[in-house]
């Protein structure tokens, strides 16, 4: 697991009334957004959770919310420390092999897959290999990294099909 934040933040409330709680993010290594956010799992205090979204502040600086229930649990409110610590959210998600080599034979295709997030990624991977028929797979391969090559992601057309 890649360790991305490990500090002690104040609870803040931002917002008027009915306004947010939470803990500023101040992460220092390069990562993958989605939308401005980033996909993080860890815990706050002795409050552990699979999976959070980081969010961003508008200024480059992100944000994690920190809701009632967890503030209860954790008998916190805002103006209290709290200690968080935080991992990038990996997902169990493994590109076939034959995609893969396919990309390499495309340099461009290759370097723009793997700039997308993992999701984007899955939903490829999902469109190509949803039918059982070898001959499109291969159709779908070659449109794919045409597609891929270009910067584009999977057209919503494709993403149930």
């Amino acid at each position: 697991m890649e360790l991305l934040f490990d500090k002690e933040v104040l609870l803040e409330k931002i917002g008027g009334k009915g306004g947010w709680t939470i803990a500023r993010i101040d992460i220092e290594k390069e990562v993958n957004k989605t939308f401005g956010q980033v996909k993080v799992k860890g815990n706050i205090d002795n409050y552990d959770f699979a999976e959070a979204h980081l969010m961003p502040m508008g200024n480059g600086k992100l944000f994690i919310p920190i809701n009632a229930g967890i503030r209860k649990q954790l008998k916190k409110e805002v103006g209290d420390w709290v200690k968080i610590t935080l991992y990038k959210f990996e997902t169990s998600f493994v590109v076939p092999e034959m995609f893969i080599e396919c990309l390499e034979d495309e340099p461009e295709a290759l370097k723009q897959f793997k700039s997308f997030t993992d999701e984007e990624q899955q939903q490829y991977t999902d469109w190509i290999f949803s039918t059982d028929i070898e001959e499109a797979q291969i159709e779908r391969i070659a449109t794919a990294i045409d597609y891929i090559a270009k910067g584009y992601r999977l057209p919503k057309n494709l993403l149930k099909k």
